[in-house]
């Protein structure tokens, strides 16, 4: 999608912000090699050859796309003008939890969606993903086998606007997270931050104006449960659901034709929870769906599916060592348990006759603990493990994705299988039992398919140097537990 910005002369510039906690004296120094890959071949069809970047100088003012919100700043509205005999528009979001929401599922209440507002109106619902960092929950459960889309903005959610090119060229883009607030009113810690960013994707035609527009359908409906909670023998229990329906299609005229744009959301969200001052147990699943169609003086549709499913056990006890009136302190720290997520994701794309389609079925379990002493080093929880008494995990992650498209574009299948251990104290790097790996080009239409090429299976044991266990973490004195949470 990005293959036009990268014509002519092009300068890239990493942005590394380095966050640390400066009445403790900690921080962190990069070591990044960044490798440029180009591929030969035909060029795709249907690309965007206009990006606008979204949420500029939202938080920090060093002129890039990013905002952090929070229950204090839940919303964020970007201006934007879109230049005429743009005929496609949509939007391209990245999206991360932060602070007490880096582990969002498990907090209460548990279900967050990012909203998108165009000139007033829902025009999208973005379902965020359950990014588990290296060092969120078990730093052992990431060592040496990270979780999925670890230290990265996933795979972004593309939302289709081209419906709302019909209300003219100036444009207010607001973005917000729901259940912000919600969650600072029932926690009282303001602390759920989100990290977001994105770009406008256009394809225009400057010697083809719109000369008019008019939208002649727009329904929108989001409905949320909100939290609802239950004593119980075992602890309180917790739910929420909703669901959403978005309905928007436009007639647009140019100067040399017309375009009729359509599209349609959908999805629904869901979260079961039951702890008390040692254990929880959480469950969250997201779905949705997507389906956009123009016709006309070019053809399009766009359609996405899919859902992120993540079930979270887990015991844990702190007792503290030291007074805990000032920071930093110390606790003796124990905790136990196991993680099963997935990624399950369907995208179809055509333009004039050219097709693509990317298919991902991605799912990762981790289970084990550890115990040792921490030391708290800010008032929301981030600590340090200072030592390391018992260590114990065995995670497994399995991956299937098939890119196909048409144009004689290569297609490929890409399958990953691994397994990783922790069984030492001393030696924290971990290892790995199993690593598969295939990686097949798919024949063209009427070829014989060849026999695919398996990696063998390899086992090894990690020879890095062990990464420093740092942990940066909320800590959820509700429970006085879980201090990567």
């Amino acid at each position: 999608m990005y293959e036009n910005l990268l014509r002519g002369n092009v300068t890239f510039e990493p942005v590394l912000v380095n966050f640390y906690d400066a009445k403790v004296n900690i921080t962190g120094v990069y070591l990044v090699n960044i490798t440029l890959l180009l591929y030969p071949g035909r060029e795709p069809q249907g690309l965007p050859n206009r990006f606008i970047p979204l949420f500029v100088n939202g938080t920090f003012h060093y002129n890039y796309s990013y905002v952090i919100l929070s229950p204090t700043l839940d919303s964020f509205t970007s201006q934007v003008s879109i230049p005429n005999g743009t005929y496609r528009m949509t939007a391209l979001l990245y999206e991360e939890g932060g602070g007490l929401d880096e582990f969002w599922y498990s907090n209460e209440p548990a279900t967050r969606e990012i909203t998108l507002h165009y000139n007033g109106l829902l025009a999208s619902i973005i379902p965020p993903y359950e990014t588990i960092y290296t060092g969120g929950l078990d730093l052992f459960w990431w060592k040496p086998m990270p979780s999925i889309n670890t230290l990265a903005f996933h795979t972004p959610y593309q939302a289709d606007l081209t419906p709302f090119l019909a209300m003219g060229g100036k444009v207010n883009l607001t973005i917000s997270v729901t259940n912000l607030v919600t969650a600072e009113q029932i926690n009282h810690r303001p602390s759920f931050d989100w990290d977001l960013s994105g770009v406008l994707m256009l394809w225009v035609n400057q010697s083809n104006p719109m000369i008019g527009g008019k939208m002649i359908m727009a329904y929108s409906k989001f409905l949320d449960s909100s939290p609802i909670f239950q004593g119980g023998y075992s602890g309180i229990h917790y739910q929420e659901g909703g669901s959403y329906l978005l309905k928007y299609s436009s007639i647009l005229n140019f100067l040399h034709g017309q375009e009729i744009a359509t599209m349609t959301q959908s999805g629904s969200f869901s979260a079961l929870q039951t702890f008390n001052n040692i254990y929880e147990l959480a469950y969250l699943d997201e779905s949705f769906n997507e389906i956009s169609q123009e016709t006309g003086i070019y053809s399009s549709s766009m359609t996405i599916s899919g859902n992120y499913p993540v079930y979270l056990q887990i015991s844990a006890f702190a007792t503290p060592i030291t007074p805990t009136n000032a920071i930093p302190y110390n606790l003796s720290y124990a905790q136990n348990g196991s993680i099963s997520l997935g990624a399950n994701y369907q995208y179809n794309y055509t333009f004039n006759g050219f097709t693509s389609s990317q298919s991902l079925k991605e799912n990762l379990t981790a289970q084990g603990g550890f115990s040792g002493i921490l030391e708290v080093i800010n008032s929301y929880g981030g600590a340090v493990l200072v030592k390391l008494t018992s260590n114990n995990a065995l995670t497994e992650k399995q991956l299937s994705f098939i890119y196909e498209t048409s144009s004689g574009v290569p297609s490929f299948k890409e399958g990953f299988s691994a397994v990783a251990g922790q069984n030492s104290s001393v030696n924290s790097t971990g290892y790995y039992l199993k690593v598969q790996k295939t990686f097949n080009q798919l024949p063209d239409p009427g070829t014989t398919t060849p026999e695919p090429t398996v990696a063998p299976q390899e086992g090894y044991h990690q020879n890095t140097l062990a990464v420093s266990p740092l942990f940066d973490r909320p800590f959820r004195n509700r429970w006085s537990l879980f201090p990567f949470l």
